[in-house]
């Protein structure tokens, strides 16, 4: 979990808050939780700070809970500049693929590198991944973009040619990409 929060922290550029992710990776949180027995687990309970595992992992969680709860508010007060930083981990990037399942050596970690990639792909990936709604669950990962996800539904619903509808995504992807790096 700690680390799928990672690009949202550094999205916020809030130093106290990237301070707070950074200590929260330290090991030692790993070792007071850990339930190993024999003199590895005897090192580690002895100078933990908690009395036990079950305790050091609860408190562990909320410190995590806390965390994220303060990178959602940050994003809340400034959710344009957020986004335009917003890049996810390389596992949860949008890969475009074929529908014979081959990628296409096209990938994209943010709206804008969307927008681009989309440029990139060979119409047919494109397409593939629109009407099996692939780019509305990729653009759930973006927070705040609940709207621009229902315009790419809509998009996606259209009955014009293939080729129009990958133009209209383009549109507004670039239209959102303007307004969010305009803004920020």
């Amino acid at each position: 979990m700690l680390a799928e929060i990672r690009p949202y922290v550094y999205a916020t550029e809030d130093r106290e808050l990237i301070k707070l992710w950074r200590k929260l990776t330290i090991s030692d949180h790993f070792y007071y939780m850990a339930t190993r027995f024999g003199s590895v687990g005897e090192v580690h309970a002895y100078f933990s700070p908690y009395k036990n595992a079950p305790l050091a992992h609860s408190l562990y969680i909320q410190a995590v809970g806390v965390l994220v709860s303060l990178v959602v508010e940050r994003i809340s007060e400034n959710p344009k500049g957020a986004l335009s930083r917003l890049e996810v981990a390389p596992d949860k990037a949008f890969y475009f693929k074929l529908p014979t399942g081959e990628y296409t050596g096209v990938s994209a970690r943010s709206l804008r590198e969307l927008l681009i990639a989309i440029e990139r792909a060979p119409l047919e990936s494109t397409l593939y991944h629109l009407d099996r709604g692939d780019i509305e669950n990729w653009l759930k990962l973006v927070p705040r973009a609940d709207e621009l996800t229902f315009e790419v539904a809509r998009i996606r619903e259209e009955a014009v040619s293939d080729v129009e509808k990958v133009e209209r995504l383009k549109r507004v992807l670039k239209s959102w990409v303007e307004r969010l790096f305009r803004s920020s």
